[in-house]
């Protein structure tokens, strides 16, 4: 996944208005590849999730049993209307990331056509 990608991904997030505060960090691997990552620090006092973001998260748990880690976050201000959506999960090996894609979307299929104007969807298998 290229460093664009990842900044995307990051600024994105903090769209939310529970996010206030994002500081990027530059993590070497190896000497082939860099990513980013963030401090985010979230507006409320609490880290617990927000209803629309539980309900994600208990479909995908179901879903991808053995996953290493799913996160969700409401990027819509707060209204659930649009999620980023991360899973890492060895289901996903030897899978294209289309097909990988698919899979979430299969998953929240009923979230998505009731409750969603749109879906950011990032996948990878654990190392």
């Amino acid at each position: 996944m290229s460093t664009i990608r990842y900044l995307n991904f990051f600024k994105s997030i903090t769209q939310s208005k529970n996010l206030i505060h994002f500081k990027p960090n530059v993590l070497q691997i190896g000497q082939k590849r860099s990513f980013f990552t963030s401090n985010i620090i979230q507006n409320s006092d609490s880290n617990q999730p927000t209803e629309g973001e539980q309900k994600l998260i208990d479909l995908l748990k179901v879903r991808f049993s053995t996953a290493k880690c799913i996160e969700v976050v409401d990027i819509s201000g707060g209204c659930g209307a649009m999620y980023t959506v991360y899973v890492e999960s060895e289901e996903f090996k030897n899978l294209r990331t289309v097909k990988q894609h698919q899979l979430v979307n299969d998953c929240l299929k009923k979230e998505i056509k009731e409750n969603m104007h749109g879906l950011r969807i990032q996948t990878a298998v654990p190392k």
